[in-house]
């Protein structure tokens, strides 16, 4: 028997905004209505092997207690050496098993023993370090802790429910507006977060508000706008290890295609989900989506696109659709494969992919060299998915811009940094070209590749 496997990666952030309608329909967005990074929980990341992203967040929920989720050390530092965490003053509390720590530096681990208030075990998945700040994040909650109300109401104006490719980051940004009933009496909510159920302790993601949180009177309405930015990797040509048992596979790996129609499942502008693509969905297998070998020596890896490229000539499609490995609550990792019996694929081959049958491929592998299969063996081909939560940048969302597309069908967006600097970026935002775009959070990062005299924003967020 022949083997290979790959792995594919997609790293998620889900960022918020809360309003206040008035009865007058004038909507007043909090806190100026920029959006605010918020914490996946890890019954969140682990729904994501059993339904598309776009189904996790169908479903809002807003309460009224302000439970925390996530504990600064503030001036108390912390140091790793090896399986121990030491602070610098008393921190932890036993609540903290099951927890994330992350330090300053981005090392991450979950903290498995609470030794004292100063010291604790935990399972890091980065180098030791010195003393730095660091922050516990409580990832397994799974509920509010006093919840109010729970919808899967939106709001259709506009670009509220909408479902954005970014390029140049190989992203899909996927927002909701959820809408909730009108007050009938004084209510303070404190705290929200985002499920794929109508009940229960199955919170995708939650958090709690700044301050004494949003106040609202009868007559007012609540409203929520999520954001969810899925980034697939690698999103071009990158070198692959080999990776097969008698196949030499070494060579490069890419995303090929994100488009919905194959890969991802989005939301639409009433806010429901359009499945139909689950090539890159970790949790679903239609079994429209095949593993396939190609013969074109020829073929170079496109790099992530939202498009649908054909796929390279003399692919051959396995006859038995993918399968799905278990899952392994808390792994973050699914696999899916195919065995190829010893008739199929017989011949000479030069790569692997992920494909809607023989019309457009979803992630592929380009070999080094052609690899044979003869009518003597059998082919076992995996591809790894993996997934997980990306944490805020350094550099907060911080401005607010009207987007507009020029001549060029570029989004231009024209605005002052937090610096005070007068800055001119744009950004592709594919096909077909959006001729009106809503509001774009900046987040101020290094320019790349000059464009008409200015330069596109390599991290930009859309949001609404």
């Amino acid at each position: 028997m022949h083997k290979h496997e790959q792995v594919i990666s997609t790293s998620a952030e889900v960022h918020y905004r809360t309003g206040i309608i008035q009865p007058n329909g004038y909507v007043h967005w909090r806190r100026k209505g920029r959006m605010k990074h918020n914490l996946i929980t890890d019954a969140g990341l682990n729904e994501v092997a059993a339904r598309e992203w776009a189904k996790c967040f169908e479903y809002g929920a807003i309460g009224t207690s302000n439970s925390p989720v996530e504990r600064s050390s503030g001036a108390t530092t912390i140091t790793a050496v090896g399986a121990t965490v030491t602070a610098s003053a008393p921190y932890f509390e036993a609540g903290d098993v099951g927890r994330l720590l992350r330090a300053a530096t981005g090392q991450t681990g979950y903290i498995t023993v609470f030794n004292t208030a100063q010291n604790v075990t935990w399972v890091p998945t980065g180098t030791d370090f010195s003393a730095q700040a660091g922050v516990i994040y409580y990832v397994n909650r799974t509920a509010l802790g006093t919840e109010y109300r729970r919808t899967n109401t939106y709001r259709t104006t506009g670009s509220d429910n909408v479902s954005i490719w970014n390029g140049p980051n190989s992203e899909w940004s996927l927002q909701r507006t959820y809408l909730y009933p009108v007050e009938t009496a004084p209510v303070t909510i404190r705290e929200l977060g985002w499920s794929w159920g109508t009940t229960g302790t199955n919170l995708f993601g939650l958090d709690v508000l700044p301050g004494a949180g949003d106040a609202l009177i009868a007559g007012q309405q609540y409203i929520v706008q999520v954001l969810l930015i899925l980034r697939f990797l690698p999103a071009a040509s990158t070198p692959a290890p080999n990776v097969g048992t008698n196949w030499n596979t070494t060579g490069n790996i890419s995303v090929v295609s994100t488009n919905e129609a194959y890969s991802v499942a989005i939301v639409n502008s009433v806010g429901a989900t359009v499945t139909g693509g689950d090539g890159l969905e970790p949790g679903v297998n239609s079994g429209a989506r095949k593993i396939s070998l190609y013969s074109q020596s020829s073929y170079a890896l496109p790099g992530s696109t939202n498009t649908a490229p054909a796929c390279p000539t003399g692919t051959t499609v396995s006859a038995l659709a993918m399968t799905l490995s278990a899952y392994t609550p808390g792994s973050f990792t699914r696999t899916k494969s195919v065995l190829m019996g010893v008739s199929e694929v017989v011949g000479s081959w030069w790569g692997v992919m992920i494909s809607h049958g023989t019309v457009t491929p979803c992630v592929a592998v380009k070999f080094n060299a052609a690899q044979s299969k003869d009518n003597t063996h059998t082919l076992s081909v995996s591809f790894r998915f993996t997934w997980g939560r990306r944490f805020p940048a350094a550099v907060p969302l911080c401005h607010l811009k009207q987007g507009v597309t020029n001549s060029s069908g570029i989004c231009e967006i024209n605005y002052t940094d937090c610096a005070g600097n007068a800055q001119t970026f744009y950004r592709n935002i594919g096909s077909p070209v959006v001729t009106t775009v809503d509001m774009f959070c900046i987040r101020i990062g290094t320019p790349v590749t000059p464009l008409n005299g200015a330069n596109y924003l390599n991290n930009d967020t859309p949001c609404g």
